[in-house]
Formats: C-alpha cells, sequence, structure tokens
C-alpha cells in the first residue's frame, strides 16, 4: 500500500459482515486484508471472501488517499514553520496571508451551516404542519372543505403556538367540535 506505513484502520462496523461469514471465510478475509496492507497484492479465489473483501479493499484505498494527503500538508506546514530565513518580515506576512485564509474558510462553513440550519427549520416545520392537518382531518372527516381546515389550522397554530403534535389530541377534539359554532361571550353574573 504504502511506503514505510506501519498502521492501517479497519473499521468496526466490519463485524456484521464478517459474523455472517464461516470461520475458515473468516481467517481468509483477514489474511487477505493483512496481504493487502503489506503489499503482496492477494488473490482471492473464494467467491464469499472476495465479496467481502471489495469493499475493505476499496475503504483502505480512500483512507490511504486522505493519509497522504494529510501527510503532504503537514510537510508543507513545516516548510512553513520554523525559524525564518531572511528576517521576521517574510514570517509575518506569511502567518497574515493564512490567518487571512482560514478567516475566509470560516465565513464559508458559517454561510454553508446558516442556510443548512434555515433548510431544516424549514422542513421540521412543514412536517409538523402536515402532522397537524392529519390530525385535524381525522378528528373533522371529510366535512370541512382541506381550506377551511386549512385556516382552522392556522387559527389554532397562533393561539397555541408552543403546542407539540403529540400533545394537541384533546386540544384538536375540542376544537374542531367547536369549528362554526359561535363563540358567545360568557357574562360574569353579580349577586
Amino acid at each position: 500500500m504504502a511506503e514505510n506505513k506501519k498502521s492501517f484502520i479497519l473499521y468496526t462496523d466490519l463485524i456484521h459482515t464478517v459474523r455472517e461469514m464461516p470461520k475458515s471465510k473468516q481467517a481468509d478475509l483477514f489474511m487477505a486484508i493483512l496481504g493487502y496492507v503489506n503489499d503482496e497484492n492477494p488473490e482471492v479465489k473464494d467467491l464469499v471472501v472476495r465479496v467481502a473483501f471489495e469493499p475493505i479493499k476499496q475503504q483502505l484505498k480512500r483512507d490511504l488517499k486522505r493519509w497522504e494527503n494529510f501527510r503532504e500538508k503537514q510537510s508543507q506546514f513545516g516548510k512553513m514553520g520554523g525559524r525564518p530565513k531572511n528576517g521576521k518580515k517574510e514570517n509575518i506576512e506569511n502567518e497574515e496571508d493564512k490567518k487571512g485564509s482560514l478567516l475566509s474558510e470560516r465565513v464559508e462553513s458559517l454561510n454553508v451551516n446558516a442556510t443548512v440550519n434555515a433548510n431544516v427549520t424549514v422542513d421540521v416545520e412543514i412536517q409538523t404542519n402536515n402532522i397537524f392537518f392529519e390530525m385535524f382531518r381525522r378528528v373533522a372527516g371529510y366535512s370541512i372543505q382541506d381550506s377551511e381546515l386549512r385556516q382552522e389550522i392556522g387559527k389554532f397554530r397562533n393561539k397555541y403556538p408552543n403546542v407539540h403534535p403529540n400533545q394537541a389530541g384533546a386540544l384538536i377534539n375540542t376544537w374542531v367540535t367547536n369549528i362554526g359554532k359561535e363563540q358567545v361571550p360568557v357574562k360574569k353574573m353579580v349577586l
């Protein structure tokens, strides 16, 4: 795989695949993995072992590319660091460039995160509205048109803005029962 590389990552979720294999095939798979990471290019003849080994091999390749990219970046950072050769001014300019690029990366990531959070909030709100609609529809039946039902849901959500659908069952039953009925103000009697 790579020169002077003494270790590799084997992911724990592999156990689900390996448990389904017979013990003899498990050993063959393990030997194929060890052969591959030691640059022996093993030929896997058994179909079951080959099918199990291929995704592992692809993951090992991806991990190796990631490791090589990390190693290259670390090498570049090492070349930039250390004692300045031509005085402090050059080193300070490089640090300012680094800070500027890091700042712009942070700003870009903040913009992306804000967009994702807004989309998630909208999706949750849409799902919540759909849940309320289904709850109102079950109680009201089809005697009320969708448009009128949506208006009632809007009124309900305005009156109870923080109620969660899981807690709204009794309120919705009462609300739907009173749709179309006039709200008569209650007068207090003085004795």
